[in-house]
């Protein structure tokens, strides 16, 4: 007998009957038993050039049908068509011929039977269809025909997938098996090459049996058949789909190839049973020693061989710490080593940074002159005696000078060029820059030129020297084309009423029409010029009446305008586009100079710094209109919009309280007025969503996603729940049992005893722990006197809470206080017992949580036990929990024993293979609690109180620095009582039996 080679479909499992003991880990979950495995597989005919070749039967155990005819390899077409037709020979009335068989068959019902693969397309084939394709001879592209079945046997079925991506460009390709089990006759009259297959099976009728040599050797063989059922395939591909998915990000990984074995029970229910001829290619940040890995692959690559391997061969990538030189230099300044790890500089808003200019004696570099002396007074002094130095950039402009130069970006380049100010490594030094790539040597024009949040348009931003160079450029030049601007507009102010002539003559321009259209137009023109003439009579009584009235308001305007923001509408000969923009004054002084200069027959040019106040956008020049440029002349309407406008901007100075009150009591005022006013013009009404709060079904947590059997040794009744604000938590309170006794001996004798001190311990897990995991560890430590309270947190097991909901350390504080309270009420406990706080992990940073907030509520706290602790969210735990967050995210939903896996492997903890039984935390409630941890704040160094409390840290179980000890131990205002320990941990109960008895 030759031995079977291996293959990665076949496994010892496979030859005995599989059991799903519990879906707990997918590594070990399964047990064998003696029983046979009975696999099914929709009975199968392989042809070859429109020839029955080969049947597969589904199962060695059931009698079927024997079909191969005695010396022939031929198979019967009738007795194929019968057999997947379900018509059952009868002795009386034989079955010989197709056409008999198709005669029974229509009498009968018209089923689905079967379906066939012709030309790799599928088709679902009825019984008469079926006998017509055999009988009408139409098989000559048929390759398979395989029995359409649901599975009505006990077994489950077994189901491999192969997935394969050799190169990273051609798509994923899947191949689906399933497993069959055929007869081998081996006979002895050929030694060395085998005879063809024979697939035989005992039938009913023994006496039809094929014979076969005595001599001959039978043995059964496992082999794998294509699957065909593209409903089940595509199921099948896309959970390896997220497998792939979860093993590429959680391990750093590019599978190529692997083998996954599903099971389906009878209840259709489909259990990833393993991998196996895993095929891998390392990213190049990969933290494993990767030459190393390839080789021990080499040689067995399997799923469980590669987790060994991992914990092997991980490298440990330590953050070197910055070393810092010995002495630094700033603008001819010695700053000391100490002085530089306290140092906060300022970074520039800027985008000219790198760039200098070539003339350095020319120009405005002359400005430099005023930095050199600021900084002389800045360091001139010898003595210095804050704890922090800060380097101050020397110059503030507005935010909106910076994006006004991106946006006139050519502009701004070609007075750059003119004064040759190039980047630091630019190729165009001292050379003829006539032809010079622009995006190359100026990239600033790229940057963005909008802000999503208006306010930070008009502050005030910090930018270094050399920006303050160029912006001083671009500010000079946008003046000098400001200039220009005012001076053109005054030219066109001039000229208003030559160009409302010459619009008059254009309506006359029509006379060479037809004579119906002059008639009407004459009409026109003349009640046009009637309306216009009373419009401008009007016009001038008003002017004339009012010209006091203008003068007073005109200063008024101008008092409130320069301290407050400005509206000004940019020119239409501007090559910029057409935009209102608002625009922060810092120097009212210099605004009020400017408009006393300013008279309203001629306008100068402004001067200003605009570094300081931002570039202004000026005013469009108006239509050339009578009626318009008389009502500009008035200036009543001005003067009117631009009060009622000023009153929208916010004010800079100190008075704003009481010129917001003003304004209210002038809006209420105006209420009862006819007269409706500009506030009231703006009033929207706006609605606001109100948020609906339903009831939490508590009853039905376990029948929804947890079933009562999977939490072993609590009883439901103890267990109790508590509400809080969307959310529900478990919660388990143990008592001495002498205790009870003792208050059952009071209770009957009546007698008044002395009160007793009572302790009340509180314990709080780590992040994805079960409190209740402990509670055998709690019956035998506790003490008299002393209840426990174990509980745990939204997002942990057996909690109801709304994955859409953040709840970070403040929400869990208040929920951890609402349920004291609520045991206060119950007189479970008493305020004036000691109470006593035990924290793992995550639990321990909630502790600190909550000791900032009671303040002096809880007038007894024994103390606290801090097991593998921390009080804030630095750089280093923050990227652990986003890349957990991410391989949470692509973990199958249906497959939380892969998070507990990797977990496991992220904070080196044992293997604990009872965790998902004992603790059924579900995937959505990770991502709950590393959500709520993320957006969780530092309280603990605003905690008053003095509070004894013991630390302790760990290698194992544990994902944090030791450095965060350090800073709890600084930060408590008990020092003093202050422990902290470094412990070898093992397994994490074995650490709280050690620590309790201590504590309690």
């Amino acid at each position: 007998m030759n031995e079977k080679k291996k293959s990665v479909f076949f496994d010892k499992r496979d030859e005995n009957y599989i059991h799903l003991s519990s879906p707990i880990y997918f590594l070990e979950m399964f047990t064998k038993k003696k029983l046979k495995c009975d696999i099914i597989i929709p009975q199968t005919i392989i042809f070859s050039k429109g020839t029955a070749t080969l049947w597969l039967f589904n199962s060695k155990s059931s009698p079927t049908p024997l079909i191969l005819k005695k010396n022939s390899n031929k198979l019967n077409f009738v007795e194929i068509c019968r057999v997947l037709c379900r018509v059952k020979q009868n002795e009386e009335f034989r079955i010989d011929t197709l056409t008999t068989l198709l005669d029974i068959i229509k009498t009968g019902k018209n089923e689905i039977t079967a379906f066939a693969r012709i030309s790799k397309t599928k088709k679902s084939i009825s019984k008469v269809d079926l006998v017509k394709m055999f009988l009408d001879g139409n098989i000559s592209g048929l390759q398979i025909l395989q029995e359409h079945l649901e599975n009505q046997s006990k077994a489950d079925e077994l189901f491999y997938v192969e997935y394969r991506q050799d190169v990273i460009n051609l798509p994923v390709s899947y191949r689906f098996f399933k497993k069959s089990t055929q007869k081998q006759v081996i006979q002895q009259q050929l030694p060395k090459k085998l005879s063809q297959l024979h697939i035989q099976q005992q039938t009913q009728h023994s006496d039809s049996y094929d014979d076969c040599n005595k001599n001959d050797q039978i043995e059964y063989v496992d082999c794998m058949f294509k699957f065909f059922d593209n409903q089940m395939n595509q199921t099948l591909s896309k959970i390896v789909k997220k497998l792939v998915d979860f093993l590429e990000k959680a391990y750093k990984i590019k599978v190529k190839k692997l083998v996954a074995k599903f099971m389906q029970n009878d209840q259709q229910i489909i259990y990833f049973l393993g991998l196996k001829e895993l095929l891998v290619d390392f990213n190049d940040n990969a933290p494993y020693e990767i030459q190393n890995m390839k080789n021990e692959l080499k040689d067995n690559s399997s799923f469980e061989n590669f987790l060994i391997l991992i914990k092997m061969f991980t490298r440990l990538r330590d953050k070197k710490p910055m070393k810092i030189p010995q002495t630094i230099y700033e603008d001819d300044k010695e700053i000391s080593q100490k002085l530089y790890k306290n140092l906060i500089v300022q970074k520039c808003v800027g985008d000219f940074c790198d760039y200098i200019m070539e003339e350095k004696n020319r120009g405005p570099l002359q400005i430099r002159k005023n930095i050199v002396t600021d900084y002389k007074k800045y360091f001139g002094n010898k003595k210095m005696n804050e704890e922090k130095f800060s380097v101050t950039l020397p110059h503030e402009i507005s935010f909106q000078l910076i994006l006004r130069t991106r946006e006139c970006s050519q502009e701004v380049i070609e007075v750059l060029m003119k004064n040759k100010i190039f980047t630091r490594n630019s190729k165009h030094h001292f050379q003829e820059f006539d032809k010079i790539n622009t995006d190359e040597e100026y990239p600033f024009k790229f940057n963005k030129t909008e802000v999503y949040n208006l306010p930070n348009l008009y502050k005030t931003v910090k930018i270094c020297k050399n920006c303050f160079v160029v912006y001083s450029l671009a500010s000079k030049y946008f003046d000098q084309r400001l200039s220009n601007d005012l001076q053109q507009k005054q030219w066109i102010k001039r000229d208003s009423s030559s160009l409302a002539q010459q619009q008059t003559s254009l309506n006359t321009t029509h006379q060479q029409l037809s004579q119906l259209d002059r008639s009407n137009l004459k009409r026109n023109d003349s009640r046009i010029r009637q309306n216009q003439n009373q419009s401008l009579q009007k016009i001038k009584t008003q002017t004339s009446q009012n010209n006091a009235e203008k003068e007073q308001g005109e200063n008024k305007v101008r008092k409130i305008q320069s301290a407050k923001q400005f509206r000004v509408i940019q020119s239409a000969h501007s090559q910029a586009p057409k935009t209102f923009k608002l625009f922060m004054p810092n120097q009212q002084t210099q605004l009020e100079n400017t408009k006393r200069n300013c008279s309203s027959s001629k306008t100068n040019n402004i001067d200003i710094n605009r570094l300081t106040m931002g570039f202004l956008n000026y005013t469009k020049p108006p239509k050339p209109n009578k009626i318009q440029s008389a009502k500009m002349n008035s200036g009543g309407l001005q003067s009117q919009r631009s009060l009622m406008e000023s009153q929208h901007l916010k004010r800079s100075d100190s008075q704003s309280d009481q010129f917001q009150r003003n304004r209210i009591n002038k809006s209420q005022r105006q209420l009862n007025s006819n007269r409706q006013s500009f506030f009231q013009g703006k009033l929207r009404i706006i609605e606001v969503p109100q948020t609906q709060y339903s009831l939490l079904d508590v009853c039905q947590l376990y029948d929804l996603e947890y079933p009562p059997e999977s939490v072993p040794d609590i009883f439901l009744e103890s267990v109790n729940y508590f509400c809080f604000e969307q959310c529900a938590i478990p919660y388990l309170i143990l008592q001495h049992q002498e205790d009870d006794q003792e208050i059952n001996k009071d209770n009957q004798s009546g007698l008044d005893l002395t009160e007793k001190d009572h302790q009340i311990v509180i314990f709080l897990g780590d992040f994805f722990d079960n409190s209740f995991e402990y509670l055998d560890i709690m019956q035998q430590n506790i003490k008299p006197n002393t209840t426990i309270l174990l509980m745990n947190l939204p997002g942990q097991s057996y909690t109801v809470f709304d994955p859409n909901i953040i709840q970070d350390n403040l929400d869990i504080s208040l929920l951890l206080d609402s349920l004291l309270f609520e045991l206060c009420q119950k007189d479970i406990i008493r305020n004036n017992d000691i109470y006593k706080f035990i924290g793992y992990g995550y639990g321990g940073f909630q502790v600190l949580s909550y000791m900032t907030h009671i303040q002096n509520n809880l007038h007894k706290i024994g103390g606290l036990l801090i097991i593998n602790g921390f009080c804030e969210i630095d750089e280093m735990l923050t990227d652990t929990l986003k890349k957990s967050k991410e391989v949470f995210q692509t973990c199958p939903i249906d497959m939380p024993e892969l998070g507990f896996h990797f977990w496991n492997s992220l904070i080196q903890s044992h293997e604990e293979k009872q965790d998902p039984r004992y603790n059924p935390i579900s995937l959505n409630g990770r991502l709950h609690i590393i959500n709520g941890l993320i957006k969780s704040q530092n309280l603990w160094n605003s905690c008053i109180q003095e509070i004894p409390i013991k630390l302790y840290h760990g290698l194992r179980n544990c994902v944090i620095n030791i450095k965060q000890a350090h800073l709890i131990k600084q930060s408590s205002s008990s020092n003093n009582s202050c422990e902290m320990n470094l412990l070898n941990f093992g397994h994490k109960l074995q650490n709280l039996e050690e620590l309790l008895f201590e504590f309690i």
